[in-house]
C-alpha cells in the first residue's frame, strides 16, 4: 500500500514538472526566468504622447507604438499580469511617428 502511494506521489510530480516544462518552453509562460518582469515598456504604460518600445520577454518579440492613420495611434503596453496588450487611440491632434501630437 505505502509503495502505491509513493508511486502515485512520483507520478504527478512528474507530471507536473513535465507540464511546466512545456509551458516555459513554448513561450506560454508568462513570467520570464530570470526576470523579474514578462513585459517592460520603455515609456510606462499607456502613454500616448511618448513613442515606446514595449517588449515581451518570453518570446523575445518588441512591439512599438505605432500611426495606423493620421489620427489613430496603436499603443502597446504591459498589463499588470506580465501580459502585452495594445490599445488603439484616437488623437485629437493627429498622430506622427508613433506618438499623438500635442
Amino acid at each position: 500500500m505505502e509503495k502505491r502511494i509513493l508511486s502515485i506521489i512520483i507520478a504527478i510530480v512528474v507530471v507536473v514538472v513535465l507540464v511546466f516544462s512545456i509551458y516555459q518552453f513554448s513561450g506560454e509562460s508568462i513570467s520570464a526566468i530570470g526576470h523579474p518582469k514578462g513585459c517592460i515598456d520603455s515609456d510606462g504604460g499607456l502613454n500616448y504622447t511618448v513613442k515606446g518600445t514595449t517588449n515581451y520577454v518570453n518570446r523575445n518579440t518588441e512591439y512599438t507604438d505605432e500611426c495606423l492613420g493620421i489620427r489613430e495611434l496603436k499603443e502597446y503596453y504591459c498589463l499588470s499580469d506580465a501580459k502585452l496588450d495594445s490599445k488603439k487611440y484616437i488623437c485629437t491632434n493627429g498622430c506622427e511617428a508613433g506618438v499623438c501630437l500635442k
